[in-house]
């Protein structure tokens, strides 16, 4: 993914009230979310729990425990810096595969130290792994940058009877 000056320019704004909206602005122009969400990645898990209060991955985490055996291989798709897979290996889930659209927030995860491997994908496009891939899917936050292609590349590379689970935000659900 070659990206322009004009993108590589765009600046991290300075009040984290800010962030989020800056983010989701550009959500259907992957270069320019890539761009910003790795201008993002130090301050994305400070920005995120402790500013808004999300609760996104704890809710994702009571499902999975409910439906998804632990031994289950589970792909965290648009990990971002790995506060789900944190969760999820906190959890006792050990089989975990990252995958995010920003090499930033893909180093981020990293440091966390939960996931077997990680790759980075533009989730509106296929992604490079076989059908049948994984018993789970997880997808949190990242609805608003999905296309309706999205949900059927995850039914693809979940095993027939495996779960995914994702969450949407009213405001996207209700817009599309």
């Amino acid at each position: 993914m070659t990206l322009s000056k004009t993108v590589i320019e765009e600046k991290l704004p300075e009040e984290r009230t800010d962030r989020v909206g800056w983010a989701y602005r550009v959500a259907q122009e992957a270069e320019r979310a890539k761009a910003r969400f790795d201008a993002w990645a130090q301050d994305y898990d400070r920005d995120v729990e402790d500013l808004l209060g999300w609760k996104g991955p704890q809710n994702t985490l009571i499902h999975v425990l409910t439906h998804v055996p632990k031994g289950s291989r589970i792909l965290d798709a648009g990990s971002g810096t790995g506060l789900m897979g944190a969760l999820l290996f906190q959890a006792g889930y050990r089989n975990l595969v990252a995958t995010d659209i920003s090499d930033k927030m893909l180093e981020v995860a990293r440091t966390k130290d939960v996931y077997l491997s990680d790759f980075q994908a533009d989730l509106n496009q296929p992604l490079s792994v076989s059908d049948d891939s994984f018993d789970c899917v997880v997808s949190v936050g990242v609805s608003g940058y999905m296309s309706p292609g999205t949900i059927g590349e995850f039914v693809r590379v979940v095993r027939p009877g495996g779960v995914i689970v994702y969450t949407i935000s009213d405001g996207h659900y209700e817009e599309n």
